[in-house]
């Protein structure tokens, strides 16, 4: 039986982060070792649909090795990673075993495993789901860093904690972050946290709107809280270590995955405008699990359960790849 430490693991992406992420946290939950590569596919398939695709030679991807020896296992996220799946299990002789992460357009009796969230409502032999994103927050790597960003946050001004936070995506897929979401529902969300006495964090995406990121700036320095403008270290670490409450705007799938599987505190749903069916179904099942609650204007003290998607992933894909002779 091979064990973890001569397991040989590598992590195939297309540059995304938020979907090598899903990639980086399985191995990390698995406790293995793992190299990335970083590819691109060239023309012409590029530019074809995967479902046509029966096979990819590796010569249609740049920076993918092409020589033996191949990965033992192989974690892909997105379409490009998925067709350079194809072509490495086939170099590999049938014998590197792909797991593939998320809907990527091909039949999933192409992969050994495909991990999909419970909102996509995939099925299949080969499939297994899970409620939201696959990341790579660890509720006792949290607690270890803990006192870390307390010291941190007290250096950037803020008293020492507890603390509250503010996680904000931004419009897409039906969803939307207006100036009408800003006064009913993030402002509302910060004066809450101002007169439960707790020192706020907040960050905005990449995605967010400049005027609605400018009014949260606005709000949270008014506050005498911390707003992470893009320099300096990121706290996004530190936020989800060190905040007893965590509003995280219902755009994000991956954030309130995140936050949700903190190990303590509560998580809110900030709710924004317009529909989002998939999205939809995912808070659903957040708050049905008791992972998380929709802010409505007051804090309370009852902290959500730890949704535990991570713990229970890693375990089901440890005893598949047990059948197959690794010990990890």
């Amino acid at each position: 039986m091979m064990t973890d430490a001569s397991l040989r693991c590598w992590i195939v992406s297309d540059g995304r982060k938020g979907s090598e992420n899903h990639c980086v946290g399985l191995a990390e939950a698995l406790g293995l070792p793992y190299q990335i590569f970083t590819i691109s596919a060239c023309q012409p398939w590029k530019s074809l649909s995967p479902w046509l695709l029966r096979t990819v030679p590796l010569r249609a991807f740049k920076n993918l090795p092409r020589d033996d020896p191949w990965p033992d296992l192989l974690l892909t996220a997105g379409r490009t990673p998925a067709m350079a799946a194809l072509a490495i299990k086939k170099a590999s002789g049938n014998k590197t075993f792909c797991i593939q992460i998320l809907k990527a357009g091909i039949d999933s009796r192409h992969f050994d495993l495909q991990i999909v969230p419970a909102h996509d409502q995939m099925r299949g032999n080969n499939v297994i789901s899970c409620i939201g994103a696959l990341h790579r927050v660890d509720a006792q790597k949290l607690l270890s860093k803990c006192a870390h960003w307390q010291h941190k946050f007290q250096s950037l001004g803020l008293p020492e904690g507890p603390y509250a936070g503010l996680l904000v995506g931004g419009s897409g897929n039906g969803l939307k972050i207006s100036h009408s979401s800003f006064l009913t529902m993030i402002e509302p969300y910060i004066a809450a946290c101002e007169q439960a006495n707790l020192p706020l964090i907040a960050t905005c995406s990449r995605r967010t709107e400049p005027a609605i990121a400018q009014l949260i700036e606005k709000a949270i320095t008014k506050r005498k809280g911390y707003y992470w403008n893009g320099q300096g270290d990121n706290p996004i670490e530190g936020i989800y270590a060190c905040c007893t409450h965590l509003a995280v705007t219902a755009d994000s799938i991956s954030m309130l995955s995140e936050s949700a599987a903190r190990g303590f505190g509560t998580t809110w749903i900030l709710s924004l405008e317009g529909r989002n069916r998939k999205k939809e179904m995912f808070i659903n099942q957040l708050l049905a699990g008791g992972f998380a609650k929709i802010f409505a204007g007051t804090l309370d003290h009852n902290s959500t359960q730890t949704l535990t998607t991570m713990m229970d992933i890693a375990a089901q894909v440890r005893d598949l790849l047990h059948t197959k002779g690794y010990n990890v």
